[in-house]
Parts: structure tokens; C-alpha cells; sequence
């Protein structure tokens, strides 16, 4: 609500279905580049998006981060859960935010959406880190573990 305005060429997508998603609607009554598209397979938002913005309070190992990586996307999230570690090394494979900080998630993503070569920088080397996590290579680690 606070950045629209200035980001008219910008959408924000929110893809599911919760508790929270009538009350989400009427905060964003009157904002016109948002949309609620309800629950349904986010690989086609992966591949448009260039920013995936997760606001978990707590999550064990998010897989949606490391899919929409998978597709480029930069993503952002609160550092509020020792997993996310893994995940986005700040700075490098994404932006992290101090837990909960409503200006800094705000200061942070208008500048990704303002700096083109630094989000395209993150974004490749976002794709390149969750190579790690590809099947191939878990299954490889398991087959190991298990013949020691």
C-alpha cells in the first residue's frame, strides 16, 4: 500500500487461499496493480515473476523459495526461522529482513524494483544456488550416507 503509487508498472500477484484472504482483499481495496488469484500451481507466476515475496512468520524448509528460484525469481523473506539460511544468502541469492520490519521489507523491495542489474545479479546467482537442491544430487547425498 505504501509503494504502489510510485510502481505503476509493477503487479503484485498472491497466489493461495487462507484465513487471512478476505481481510487481505479489503486492506487492498483501491490498489489497482493487485490480484488475488486464489489457490492453484504457481510455475506459470514463477516464470513471469522477478520478485517472490514471502512473509512467513515461521516455516520449516520452504519450497516454494526454492521453487521460484528455480525460475530466477529474487526472492525476499523475513529472517525469522533458522532454514531460511539455506536458502537466501542475503545480499548473494536474495534479501533478507531484519524479523517483521515492515520499513525494511518496504526499503528492500523497492530497491530491487528500482535496480535492474542488481536484481538480475541476484537472480542468476539465486538459480545457480538452488541447483544444489536438485534430485539428483539429494539422492546422490542419501545413497552415501547410507553405504557409510
Amino acid at each position: 500500500k505504501e509503494i504502489y503509487k510510485e510502481y505503476k508498472d509493477w503487479k503484485l500477484i498472491i497466489i493461495g487461499d487462507g484465513e487471512d484472504k478476505k481481510n487481505l482483499i479489503n486492506l487492498a481495496n483501491g490498489i489497482k496493480n493487485i490480484e488475488f488469484t486464489g489457490f492453484l500451481e504457481p510455475y506459470e507466476y514463477y516464470q513471469r515473476a522477478s520478485i517472490f515475496c514471502m512473509t512467513s512468520i515461521f516455516e520449516g524448509f520452504p519450497m516454494c523459495l526454492t521453487e521460484a528460484m528455480q525460475f530466477g525469481c529474487v526472492p525476499i523473506a523475513f529472517d525469522s526461522f533458522p532454514a531460511i539460511h539455506d536458502i537466501i544468502i542475503p545480499q548473494q541469492t536474495g534479501e533478507l529482513v531484519c524479523p517483521f520490519s515492515k520499513r525494511e521489507y518496504i526499503q528492500k523491495i523497492t530497491y530491487l524494483m528500482q535496480n535492474d542489474s542488481y536484481r538480475n545479479e541476484l537472480s542468476k546467482k539465486a538459480f545457480n544456488h538452488v541447483k544444489k537442491y536438485d534430485i539428483k544430487k539429494i539422492v546422490e547425498c542419501w545413497i552415501n550416507l547410507i553405504e557409510r
